[in-house]
Order: C-alpha cells, then sequence, then structure tokens
C-alpha cells in the first residue's frame, strides 16, 4: 500500500460492529513495511542463474 500513499499520514478506520470506530495510521499497522525506495536494484549482486 505504500506505493499509493504517504504511510505516515494515511489513516485506516476500522469497525467493530459497536458503533465506535478506530482509527491508525498505515506505519502503525505495519511498521515493517517497504516501499518502492526498498525494491532497488543492487548491482553489486550477481544472479545465482
Amino acid at each position: 500500500m505504500m506505493e499509493f500513499c504517504d504511510p505516515h499520514s494515511f489513516r485506516i478506520v476500522l469497525a467493530d460492529g459497536t458503533g465506535r470506530p478506530q482509527s491508525w495510521r498505515l506505519e502503525e499497522l505495519l511498521p515493517l513495511g517497504f516501499g518502492p525506495e526498498n525494491l532497488r536494484e543492487d548491482s553489486g549482486r550477481g544472479s545465482s542463474r
């Protein structure tokens, strides 16, 4: 989801049926998430194929 929003400000609202929704930031729910900056190719590594 980090490709589509800012995890520091994107809020996710969940409701459990009691009428009291709860809200969290994406980074709170997925603290170890990764984004496009984590998918760079490392030119120093060779392929094992």
